[in-house]
C-alpha cells in the first residue's frame, strides 16, 4: 500500500498533482520522444486481441492507451506483451505503460505505481458442466488452471490452498487444457471466461462463488509520479466527458451496465 498514496487524483478534467521534476524523468522522456509505448495482451478478448481482419490488436485496453495518448497530443505505440512479461518489461523500461490487465495486488503494488482504477474485473472459476462444483470449497484438491503470472495464481493459493495450480502461457491455453480434460476447471476475468464459454465445444458452468472481486489500474514504473499524475488526468478526464463509457459500450455491449467509475483504488479496497 506504501504506492497508493501517490495515485489519489481528483476525478475531473485537468485534474494534475504537482510534483517537482527532479522526482522522475520518464514524463519528460515520453513527451520529448513524442510517442507514449503501450504493453498490452494479446490474447485476453475483449480487453486486447487480434482482429482477423486487420490483424491489429484491437480492444477495451487498447482503445484506453490510444485515448490517454490523444489526450497527452501525442502518438502511442501497441506493444503486445505477455502476462508473465508484463511487470519485467516495464521495469525494464521496454514500455512507458502497461494496459494489460493489470489488477491490484499488495504484491504488485511493491513493484509499480497504479493509476486510477479503470476497470473493475471479476475472477470466477468454471468447470464442465457435469463437474458438480457448487463453491470455491469444492474445488479443494482439484487442478485449476490460469495465465502464468497472473495475479489469479495467487488468488487461488490462498483462497483455495489444497488446490493445484497449472500456469500456462496464456487463458487460451489453460482453457484449452480444460476442455481436453488435463485439468479440473480454469480461472480467469468473467468476461474472458464468458466468451470462451460460449464457444466451448463442451458445456461449461461457472462456480457460482467468485473468486475475487479485482479493481485494474494502468501500471507505470516505480518512482515516476509525474507520468501517473499525467496519465491519471487523461483517465479523470475520459471519466468526466463520457469517453470511458463510451469505450466500456464499445467493447462490452450498448445494454450492459458499467457499474464503476474512474476512481482511486484505494476507494474500491476499502
Amino acid at each position: 500500500m506504501r504506492n497508493l498514496g501517490l495515485k489519489i487524483a481528483a476525478l475531473a478534467a485537468g485534474a494534475f498533482i504537482a510534483v517537482s521534476p527532479a522526482q522522475a524523468d520518464k514524463l519528460d522522456d515520453v513527451m520529448s520522444a513524442g510517442k507514449l509505448r503501450c504493453g498490452v495482451i494479446s490474447a485476453a478478448k475483449p480487453f486486447g486481441f487480434l482482429d482477423a481482419t486487420t490483424r491489429e490488436v484491437v480492444g477495451y485496453d487498447i482503445d484506453f492507451c490510444k485515448a490517454v495518448a490523444n489526450r497527452m497530443e501525442i502518438e502511442v505505440e501497441i506493444v503486445p506483451i505477455s502476462v508473465e512479461g508484463r511487470i519485467p518489461e516495464l521495469q525494464q523500461g521496454s514500455i512507458d505503460i502497461l494496459a494489460a490487465a493489470l489488477g491490484y495486488s499488495a504484491a504488485r503494488d511493491e513493484q509499480v505505481d497504479y493509476t486510477l482504477s479503470y476497470y473493475v474485473g471479476v475472477q470466477m472459476v468454471m468447470g464442465h458442466a457435469d463437474a458438480g462444483f457448487t463453491d470455491l470449497a469444492s474445488l479443494a484438491g482439484k487442478s485449476i488452471g490460469t495465465a502464468k503470472g497472473s495475479s489469479t495464481e495467487q488468488y487461488i493459493r490462498d483462497i483455495i490452498p489444497t488446490a493445484e495450480v497449472a500456469s500456462y502461457q496464456d487463458i487460451p491455453a489453460a482453457f484449452l487444457a480444460l476442455v481436453q480434460g488435463k485439468i479440473d476447471a480454469v480461472a480467469m476475468t468473467d468476461v474472458i471466461a464468458a466468451e470462451l464459454k460460449a464457444k466451448s465445444p463442451k458445456p461449461m458452468e461457472f462456480v457460482p462463488e467468485p473468486l475475487k472481486f479485482e479493481p485494474w489500474g494502468i501500471g507505470v514504473a516505480e518512482g515516476e509520479t509525474r507520468l501517473v499524475a499525467k496519465v491519471d488526468e487523461a483517465l479523470a478526464a475520459m471519466e468526466a466527458d463520457g469517453e470511458a463509457e463510451a469505450i466500456y459500450h464499445t467493447w462490452f455491449g450498448e445494454d450492459k451496465q458499467r457499474n464503476f467509475k474512474i476512481i482511486p483504488i484505494t476507494d474500491y479496497l476499502k
